[in-house]
């Protein structure tokens, strides 16, 4: 079962010869299994504890509930897939590996049978640089398809 544990920003506001009094780590840990995430956060608490104990410190774990792991509904995903074949043909639909997106849409997955789709950016020689970058730079053409295939999907399924 895959999962992410990084941490991107340590603070030690030291000198480079004077060790801080307190260091903070902050980070993303991320799962699509709830036991495996009760299990990662024991260890991390534990490997804490252990490590500050061993050099006569203190530390404190504070892990804050963020997204859910995306449910993607396998009836609704067989339902939105084929009305995708249906409009924009085979050729133009792929299956994604698992993926350790954080997402709000993982709160309606929760709560009701639903599915999450991407539609493509790559075209006219742009979206080569994916988001949460600078240099992000999509093709805005792929609205003018994926936004008929959006009504559609909620024209078919509603309807059908």
């Amino acid at each position: 079962m895959p999962f992410v544990v990084a941490f991107g920003k340590i603070v030690g506001d030291g000198a480079l010869n004077v060790v801080p009094p307190e260091t903070s780590a902050e980070g993303t840990m991320r799962t699509f299994n709830p036991v495996l995430h009760r299990t990662i956060e024991e260890n991390l608490k534990r490997i804490a504890n252990e490590s500050a104990a061993k050099y006569k410190c203190t530390a404190e774990l504070e892990i804050r509930k963020g997204y859910p792991a995306v449910y993607n509904n396998p009836e609704v995903t067989a339902k939105v897939r084929s009305l995708g074949v249906d409009y924009v043909s085979e050729a133009n639909i792929d299956e994604m590996p698992l993926k350790m997106t954080a997402e709000d849409f993982a709160f309606y997955s929760e709560k009701i049978p639903a599915t999450f789709f991407r539609a493509g950016i790559m075209g006219n020689g742009r979206g080569e640089v994916t988001q949460h970058n600078p240099k992000f730079d999509m093709d805005e053409e792929v609205f003018r398809e994926s936004a008929g295939l959006m009504a559609y999907i909620a024209l078919m399924i509603n309807n059908g």
